[in-house]
């Protein structure tokens, strides 16, 4: 039975070789690196990064090709501790390429039966999309105008579901100098209680220290 189970699946491993060689050769040849397990980012040199990912779906038996905007300005939540990291294998989903764009037949199963053409055909479709897209995305200002799309799309309930965007959009708007709009928006993260109490105060000094950055 184990070895069947193995003929049948990629290993891990295998799995890993063959995407660095399918996707990386072309996410490198975009200016992107490869960091951690199935993650490439590009650094813009703008306050963010292009982060191209194959997420683990069905429980690790498939992936799909996704990508995210990273802003390296946001805190982000590593063991409990809000902290600014801005190298780019601490690049993270501010804001998603999004399930209203990703193409489901882009799901890459891992058993052998024609996985070879299959993620090759896949990586060919996926890739260029998926960066098309971060082109799109060429200062802060694009960010605020993407996340405030978002916002009126999900007319506020399914924006607010989301709290690193929520969280997100509070500090690209500041960024932009809209910092009443900010400064409500950070409020909705306070009100909503997505994160331990214990870390608000912490929080709040990031973004008061935001604030008071654009403000000088």
């Amino acid at each position: 039975m184990q070895n069947s189970f193995y003929g049948k699946y990629y290993s891990a491993a295998e799995l890993e070789t063959i995407f660095g060689q399918v996707f990386g050769s072309r996410l490198t040849f975009c200016g992107f690196e490869p960091v951690l397990r199935r993650k490439w980012v590009k650094d813009t040199g703008r306050g963010f990064k292009y982060l191209f990912h194959l997420n683990p779906q069905h429980n690790g038996f498939a992936y799909l090709p996704c990508g995210a905007v990273s802003v390296d300005f946001v805190p982000k939540l590593i063991a409990g501790e809000f902290k600014i990291l801005t190298k780019a294998k601490n690049a993270t989903v501010h804001l998603s390429f999004g399930e209203d764009r990703i193409r489901w037949n882009w799901m890459i199963h891992k058993d052998r039966e024609n996985f070879n053409e299959n993620v090759e055909a896949i990586a060919g479709e996926s890739v260029p999309q998926i960066t098309s897209w971060f082109e799109t995305f060429n200062s802060i200002a694009d960010i605020v105008r993407a996340l405030g799309r978002e916002k009126s799309h999900g007319q506020g309930f399914g924006f607010y579901s989301y709290p690193l965007m929520v969280l997100t959009y509070a500090f690209v708007l500041v960024r932009v100098g809209r910092i009443e709009d900010a400064t409500r928006e950070f409020e909705e993260v306070i009100k909503r209680r997505y994160f331990d109490a214990d870390l608000y105060p912490q929080l709040r000094n990031f973004f008061d220290e935001e604030v008071r950055r654009a403000s000088s």
